[in-house]
């Protein structure tokens, strides 16, 4: 029997969400239900309504200052772990990510989409013993 996890993805960018999608679809051991919003303000209105296993956060929303949309977002996860996603591998800004409650880090990219499953798999079960 296949665990299912529910991830909210936070993300403007329709070719990252392509990417995404595609790769924890290809994942074999999580069925993965994926939900996308394109704004803070919309996510905040679907974790009023929903709870999620996992947010993916992109710094880089339109309107958001880097950290203060995974800040926005974080405040309101409901006990989900959240994960950052960006296109900037500053490892200050990682790290800093990490330290506001972050349960991962991911650099966007093609080779980081593929281990995204197993990085949403392990980033829940953190949270879970958190």
């Amino acid at each position: 029997m296949l665990m299912r996890t529910s991830v909210l993805l936070v993300g403007d960018n329709d070719d990252d969400a392509e990417l995404i999608a595609r790769a924890l679809g290809r994942f074999k051991r999580i069925d993965f239900e994926l939900t996308r919003v394109t704004s803070i303000h919309s996510a905040h209105q679907k974790l009023r309504d929903t709870t999620f296993d996992a947010i993916l956060v992109d710094l880089g929303l339109p309107g958001s200052d880097g950290l203060a949309a995974f800040t926005a977002i974080h405040a309101h996860a409901n006990g989900a772990a959240v994960i950052v996603l960006t296109g900037d591998d500053r490892e200050e800004l990682g790290l800093r990510a990490v330290e506001r409650g972050a349960q991962e880090y991911v650099v966007k990219g093609e080779r980081a989409y593929q281990s995204l499953p197993l990085t949403l798999a392990f980033a829940c079960e953190r949270q879970r013993h958190h």
